[in-house]
């Protein structure tokens, strides 16, 4: 939880938590107060109120007031310093990560170092035992779901044997198909299917673990990528994922509390819409909040105002889905038909892009689209 307090203002800002469905349990909520006569102090909150909408679309991270809790609350962060002179290898840090069991992981130019809150362990290559770690620059961890470390270093990617305190090497061999792509290693990344991804500086690889082996290509192919596509291709990264779906909350504002951004609504990154919906969340909510002293019926004209916009965006990018990407030989019928239309007349697409709810969504719009007209 993110918490800063303002000298002079009775707020603490707090960041809104996203949720994908439903009106669960929010951190730190934004508390709508309703009152039929405003007082005083309700009327200087308004007002503080209305500075942070005005302000949020302007700031990177939206940050909306609540008032201020208990003191509690109001926490001094102390930094503490941990040096050569403690006993890291090396000053520069260059990446970090916690096990299960609770132990500190450094990385750093010159080793690897393990931190149990009151000493360090350092671990650096030996050229006499295969099983240290092959190169003491390492460049980044992960901690898998099985609670193994892995380590990305400028000469291989390993994992650490926590039983043994060894290291298992992953290096390229040009002799090996499946090895790894190349022994700089930038970036190591699971998925929530558990496969481990590596970034190196000559491409992207997804580990079989049973094997040892490096995979994409053959990956993209099992899951219907079809082979003229990757010909060429050559895997690279950084390594990411998303949810290539839909999620809302219908009416996102209720018993005081209204979503926005993430929290009210997602549409399918793929399409870009994302921050423009925030944005546009934090827009109307504003204007009904200042446009009207009754907050309540405010925030609830912005929440049916976001589930029309919202449903519109839903509409055309469901439309470009379905037209674009079906398979089959009646979605192959229908991209024949509609692609050289399109060509002639680029106003048959909707500019979901530019325009997001705004662009045309009505039938005679989807009759365009799909070329019935």
């Amino acid at each position: 939880m993110l918490t800063r307090q303002h000298p002079g203002l009775p707020i603490a800002w707090y960041r809104v938590a996203a949720l994908a469905r439903g009106l669960g349990p929010v951190a730190r909520p934004l508390t709508l107060r309703t009152p039929m006569k405003t007082s005083t102090h309700d009327s200087a909150y308004l007002r503080v109120l209305r500075f942070f909408l005005l302000l949020a679309p302007f700031v990177p991270t939206l940050l909306l007031p609540v008032h201020a809790q208990s003191p509690a609350l109001q926490t001094d962060f102390r930094f503490e310093h941990l040096s050569g002179a403690h006993g890291l290898s090396v000053n520069t840090v260059t990446s970090i990560a916690q096990d299960d069991t609770g132990f500190m992981w450094f990385g750093t130019v010159d080793g690897l170092n393990r931190f149990d809150d009151y000493t360090f362990r350092v671990f650096k290559q030996d050229p006499s035992n295969q099983t240290s770690l092959s190169n003491n620059y390492v460049e980044t961890m992960w901690v898998d779901r099985r609670r193994d470390l892995w380590l990305g270093t400028a000469n291989g990617l390993n994992r650490f044997d926590h039983d043994t305190d060894r290291f298992t090497r992953y290096l390229h061999d040009p002799n090996v198909a499946r090895s790894l792509a190349d022994n700089h290693v930038e970036s190591i990344f699971e998925d929530r299917s558990g496969l481990l991804w590596v970034g190196t500086r000559q491409g992207l690889n997804r580990l079989e673990r049973d094997t040892g082996q490096f995979i994409l290509i053959e990956a993209c192919l099992k899951v219907g990528v079809p082979a003229g596509w990757l010909d060429k291709a050559k895997p690279s990264g950084p390594l990411a994922e998303f949810d290539g779906a839909d999620t809302w909350v219908e009416h996102p504002y209720r018993q005081g509390v209204v979503l926005i951004g993430d929290a009210a609504s997602t549409n399918d990154p793929a399409w870009g819409n994302g921050l423009s919906l925030t944005l546009r969340d934090v827009r109307v909510l504003r204007d009904k909040l200042l446009s009207d002293d009754d907050w309540d019926r405010a925030a609830g004209a912005y929440a049916t105002e976001q589930d029309q916009y919202f449903a519109a965006l839903r509409r055309v990018t469901r439309w470009r889905a379905d037209l674009m990407y079906e398979v089959g030989p009646d979605a192959e019928a229908r991209r024949a038909k509609a692609l050289p239309l399109f060509k002639e007349d680029r106003t048959r697409v909707p500019d979901y892009i530019a325009l997001g709810p705004d662009s045309p969504s009505d039938e005679t719009a989807r009759r365009r689209y799909y070329c019935e007209d």
